[in-house]
């Protein structure tokens, strides 16, 4: 005896409702037959083989041959992209700098230059609160309490701008500061800060002054 079939089309002694449910059955169908094959035709776009890389067997392993070509993982030859025992790569990567150009492994890195603070006149100094300059003039005026020491570019005791050197500093030169800058033009580096009303430069480290030498 033949098993009976079952058929998609509608049985007169159906009720609706079975009509409708086996109806259903064959629109799910479809759309799984639909998806089954996109997902072939996705399988089949993703395993295209890419472009090989050429490898010379190495001189070790043999001496005559011919070239070995790698295919990628996902090929065909489903085997690493990577060299085997006994391969060479025949041609290096090239590099590839991050924004996609080639780059040349000859060319020297890009370098940067560090510019030196500005050289300002001290009777500019006021003008450059809050920024790190180089300020000259000639020192006309010292005075060391015995904890820090005072340069001072005029002999007004409330010119704009002096120098306090403090007490880590005060053994950096071959004599005490207050005489071994004492009428000599210096160049001193650090921040502008205000102090009462006129502005500073604070030496805590000997190589901030250095002497200007005369022609």
């Amino acid at each position: 005896m033949t098993p009976h079939q079952p058929s998609a089309t509608p049985n007169p002694a159906d009720t609706p409702r079975d009509a409708t449910q086996r109806a259903l059955v064959v629109m799910i169908g479809g759309i799984l037959a639909a998806l089954v094959s996109i997902v072939v035709l996705l399988a089949l776009l993703l395993n295209r083989p890419a472009a090989t890389l050429v490898v010379q067997p190495n001189a070790a392993a043999t001496a005559t041959g011919p070239a070995t070509a790698i295919a990628p993982a996902n090929g065909a030859a489903g085997r690493s992209p990577l060299p085997q025992p006994g391969e060479t790569i025949a041609q290096p990567f090239p590099a590839n700098r991050l924004d996609g150009q080639s780059a040349d492994p000859t060319s020297p890195l890009p370098t940067t230059t560090i510019r030196p603070p500005p050289v300002v006149p001290w009777t500019l100094a006021a003008q450059h609160v809050d920024e790190t300059v180089t300020v000259e003039g000639e020192v006309v005026d010292t005075y060391n309490t015995g904890t820090v020491c005072f340069l001072n570019f005029t002999r007004d005791k409330k010119g704009d701008f002096y120098i306090i050197i403090f007490q880590e500093a005060l053994k950096g030169w071959p004599g005490p500061p207050q005489d071994y800058f004492l009428n000599k033009t210096i160049r001193v580096t650090g921040q502008v800060m205000p102090h009462n009303a006129r502005t500073q430069i604070r030496v805590r480290n000997p190589s901030q002054i250095k002497l200007v030498e005369e022609p």
